[in-house]
């Protein structure tokens, strides 16, 4: 996320030298961008090919495995996730896309990689953005902070 607010998401698929970035705009999370960046690695990673998904977003990754096990996905990105894995083990068994956890900045290039194109695409604003649940809780929250603080100046005068 930006100064702005906007969130980015990136990814780079490493065996392919594929990558890629995405805006999602004020009303999404970073979780919501982190989901997205995985669901672009997977959409970019070769298909007859075992992947390796690394974050160094521990909700993320939580979320697909928790997403996995209840079949329940509350956000686009996750359900594409989740479809995209299913697809892949059916192919190639059990163990067709695996993830690991690593930590940020840690100057794992794929990794870097992946969070400099996130903050690059939070400078390309689009005007399709996501909305999710989670981003417009934030963006409320937001709100109710910034009222308070008025509030709180003009009673102070």
């Amino acid at each position: 996320m930006n100064e702005d607010g906007i969130v980015g998401a990136g990814w780079h698929v490493e065996g392919g030298k594929m990558q890629g970035a995405a805006t999602l705009g004020k009303l999404a999370t970073v979780w919501d961008g982190e989901v997205c960046g995985v669901r672009g690695a997977l959409e970019d990673a070769p298909n007859e090919a075992n992947v390796l998904i690394l974050s160094d977003s521990q909700a993320a990754i939580a979320a697909v495995k928790n997403a996995g096990h209840t079949g329940k996905a509350r956000t686009p990105d996750l359900k594409a996730v989740l479809t995209d894995i299913k697809e892949r083990q059916a192919r190639m068994g059990p163990k067709a896309v695996t993830f690991g956890w690593v930590k940020a900045h840690n100057e794992l290039y794929s990794n870097e990689e992946a969070d400099r194109l996130a903050k690059e695409a939070t400078h390309l604003y689009p005007e399709d953005s996501q909305i999710t649940e989670g981003g417009l809780k934030q963006a409320w929250k937001r709100k109710r902070e910034e009222e308070r603080r008025v509030k709180g100046a003009e009673m102070g005068r």
